[in-house]
């Protein structure tokens, strides 16, 4: 419809008849044939047995991918540093101190730790296994495996003595008798 109004109208004059395609004839009657059945088509009702038009929502734009990493100039260089770890997906190497990927916003992979060894789980700094509280924040630390063992081991550690002396007691009394 407006590439037809343009034919018929000269925006520098404001006249509805643009005269320079006026002198095209075959132009005119082209644009005064759809103009017409526009007009015809748009006087004949609507049948009301027809389904109502149905409007597309447009479809919810993804978030795009994220580029492809690029070398950037002396950051490639680096040696990673215990606790630096790099993006599975990017291959992109992130510091320590990020939670997520630069690059792709993923979750950095749990950290290999020592035996002991654990992460608060407040602020996410790695304490040594000999810190009861962190060291960063001051958070108590969480109840693990190797705390509970070697509790129940110190628990279990003046039985056992008494048990070994009892039993040389034991030993030596026999070897006596004998």
């Amino acid at each position: 419809m407006r590439v037809l109004l343009t034919y018929g109208f000269d925006p520098i004059n404001g006249s509805v008849q643009n005269k320079s395609l006026l002198k095209q004839k075959s132009v005119k009657n082209v644009v005064r044939k759809l103009l017409h059945q526009v007009v015809k088509l748009s006087s004949v009702p609507i049948d009301p047995s027809l389904p109502p038009p149905v409007i597309k929502k447009p479809t919810p734009k993804l978030k795009p991918p994220p580029p492809p990493p690029r070398k950037r100039v002396g950051r490639d260089d680096i040696v990673m540093k215990k606790g630096d770890c790099l993006c599975f997906k990017w291959d992109f190497m992130n510091f320590a101190k990020n939670s997520l990927c630069l690059q792709s916003d993923a979750k950095r992979p749990k950290r290999q730790l020592l035996p002991g060894e654990w992460e608060c789980p407040e602020c996410n700094f790695l304490n040594y296994r000999r810190n009861m509280a962190c060291f960063h924040c001051d958070c108590k630390r969480p109840p693990d495996e190797y705390i509970e063992n070697n509790m129940q081991e110190k628990k279990l550690m003046p039985g056992i003595l008494i048990l070994m002396t009892m039993s040389r007691m034991l030993l030596l009394l026999n070897m006596q008798i004998q």
